[in-house]
């Protein structure tokens, strides 16, 4: 992987889903039917979403002054950025009718960030001596298939596994026979 490349993410979409489920109830639930923490890219918008999950699961209200209180009680509220980042997030939204819009954008670059990371997993596997090819085809295809199985079941369907899959299968190949695989005999791993 090359260190350089920063993975992708999109900060003003992280910051537009905290700033409408702070300004509105609906985008609440909608963000949390789709996003796991995981999803925010930057360590201080996890943390706040990680806080107003927190404060939904125990019914409270969700606003600056009760975030502020759940985020202390995490001792992440400083880290965040205190009340200034807190106060800019609300202004951050263009309109919260377009929240789905901003949780996709989250949720589909969190799926990139996941896939990167397994496909340099499956390359590692591909340069390990000591592991069979079909244990290796086999972990690829659970790893690939396990980021399927991490995204809402109402988006996932066989046809996007199976195009994730080909991505990363057609990935590996490259990366561990060379950029010239025309003449490889080519091996599906599904039947």
């Amino acid at each position: 992987m090359d260190l350089a490349k920063i993975p992708p993410h999109d900060i003003d979409a992280e910051q537009a889903v905290l700033g409408s489920m702070l300004t509105d109830k609906d985008a609440v639930n909608a963000a949390i039917e789709t996003l796991k923490e995981d999803a925010f890219y930057r360590e201080d918008n996890r943390a706040i979403y990680q806080a107003i999950i927190n404060l939904y699961s125990k019914s409270e209200p969700i606003d600056i002054i009760t975030l502020k209180d759940e985020l202390e009680s995490m001792d992440k509220f400083e880290q965040v950025g205190g009340y200034e980042y807190l106060a800019s997030l609300p202004d951050k939204v263009p309109t919260t009718a377009n929240v789905q819009k901003y949780i996709k954008i989250v949720e589909e670059k969190a799926i990139l960030r996941k896939l990167i990371k397994t496909a340099n997993e499956i390359i590692e596997l591909g340069y390990d001596p000591a592991e069979d090819v079909e244990d290796i085809m086999d972990n690829a295809e659970k790893k690939i298939f396990d980021i399927m199985q991490s995204k809402n079941q109402k988006h996932s369907s066989y046809s996007a596994y199976r195009e994730v899959a080909d991505i990363a299968e057609n990935y590996f190949y490259r990366k561990v026979c060379g950029e010239n695989v025309k003449n490889m005999a080519y091996y599906p791993v599904y039947n």
